[in-house]
């Protein structure tokens, strides 16, 4: 009796302890899950945080490329509270949080300073100082009431080369014989490069496409164009600004643009009642337009030199000889694959050195024929379609072409560069890069 007695108590004793057991790794369980879910949820914070400082960051370096801090300072905060839930989209990134600043890739630092222009730092943040710090579920019963959460994002312009001084086609490029390319100088074909002889790649010059090995040589072409293979290097670039085409254009006539040059000092459009255009026909400072029927051309006339003016038309435009183009834009919306030629010694920009100012832009959504002498000293030439030029030996310095379609070169021209100076007033679609 005794013994059944011993025996259903032990019993009753394993029971407790197995329910003991369970219970301890219940409530085990319950922890780690709910450390598990805290956790989980902070990283979840975390890379929203970081997403919405990238694309803030992103915003304002762009913006800041072609305005002030102030505005870029908006755009980030409007594009940061987009990416942000109601409660954080006004404390999680303010206004503070947005720093221009220059970005040391040596130390890997960057050093806030006003009037930058090339790099931003955005920085996200969730603290109790801010009243807006992110709460614990179960971390709170040991004491942790909240997370702080600080994420930062520093993005900085990254041009590409070749946008800035080159020859760059969206499809093939074709260039003849003995042309130099200086050192910074860049040649680049989205698909295929064919070359002639005699043409020097000093060090330094570029050269790219996205398969070297389907360059286009004579036979011993490496051996007839010095410099080249050491050139040559595999690249694709996504040539966004061509698809800005349209807007740059309409923008030249929308009052307040970031596309219309500093030297227009009044935003109302002159209408222009001819389509043959004299230096009369024009007034400094100011923006003109002439819209052509189907069948009618622009000309512009002999010599004529056209200065701190823009011009936009839907005409093809005829550009006869000795025409120079200082602080100056002409751009068509003709699609034309000959929308904008030129005569003998046309000249896109000031022939100063690459002194500040003086530049000029032709932008159009057809091709351009210029095909005689032509001169371009801190000039763009933007076109949706191909290009073709022949240009005068020592008249190319500081010149961004780039074509939507072929680009097909002369013989016999040195391509010097500026380093960008004297370019301040050409388009671009900066590329950035995330550096931290």
């Amino acid at each position: 009796m005794r013994l059944a007695c011993l025996v259903r108590r032990l019993a009753g004793e394993d029971e407790a302890s197995i329910t003991f057991l369970g219970l301890f790794l219940f409530l085990a369980c319950i922890v780690i899950g709910g450390l598990a879910l805290d956790v989980a949820r902070a990283q979840s914070v975390m890379t929203q945080i970081q997403s919405a400082a990238d694309a803030a960051a992103h915003a304002a370096v762009i913006t800041r490329s072609t305005s002030t801090e102030a505005k870029a300072r908006a755009v980030a905060l409007d594009i940061a509270a987009r990416n942000l839930p109601p409660s954080w989209e006004h404390s999680a990134i303010t206004s503070a949080d947005i720093e221009f600043g220059d970005w040391d890739p040596a130390t890997g630092t960057f050093v806030p300073r006003t009037g930058a222009t090339e790099s931003v730092r955005v920085t996200g943040q969730l603290s109790a100082a801010r009243g807006n710090a992110l709460g614990t579920f179960l971390l709170r019963f040991a004491g942790k009431m909240s997370w702080t959460i600080e994420q930062d994002s520093v993005i900085r312009i990254a041009d590409h080369d070749c946008l800035q001084e080159g020859l760059i086609a969206d499809t093939d490029i074709d260039i003849a014989d003995q042309n130099r390319m200086a050192p910074g100088f860049c040649v680049h074909s989205n698909d295929t490069l064919k070359l002639g002889t005699g043409n020097v790649f000093d060090a330094g010059a570029i050269v790219s496409m996205p398969a070297p090995d389907q360059i286009r040589l004579p036979t011993n072409g490496f051996a007839l164009n010095p410099g080249l293979n050491a050139a040559l290097v595999p690249n694709r670039i996504k040539l966004k600004l061509l698809a800005r085409i349209p807007e740059i254009i309409t923008g030249l006539t929308t009052p307040g643009s970031d596309f219309i040059p500093d030297y227009i000092v009044a935003p109302q459009t002159i209408v222009l009642t001819s389509r043959t255009v004299r230096a009369t026909s024009l007034t400094p400072g100011r923006i003109h337009r002439f819209t052509c029927s189907s069948t009618q051309e622009m000309v512009i006339t002999s010599g004529t030199l056209v200065s701190n003016v823009v011009i936009v038309t839907n005409c093809n435009i005829n550009i006869l000889s000795g025409v120079v183009l200082e602080n100056a834009v002409l751009a068509t919306t003709s699609t034309s694959s000959t929308s904008v030629t030129a005569a003998d010694g046309v000249q896109v920009g000031r022939n100063d050195n690459c002194a500040e100012g003086g530049g000029a832009q032709i932008v159009t959504l057809g091709g351009l024929r210029l095909t005689r002498a032509l001169q371009v000293y801190g000039g763009q030439l933007l076109a949706a379609r191909h290009v073709n030029f022949i240009a005068l030996a020592q008249g190319m310095q500081g010149v961004s072409i780039i074509s939507g379609g072929e680009i097909d070169g002369g013989s016999g021209v040195s391509f010097r560069v500026c380093n960008g100076a004297g370019m301040q007033d050409g388009y671009a679609f900066p590329a950035t890069r995330i550096v931290e």
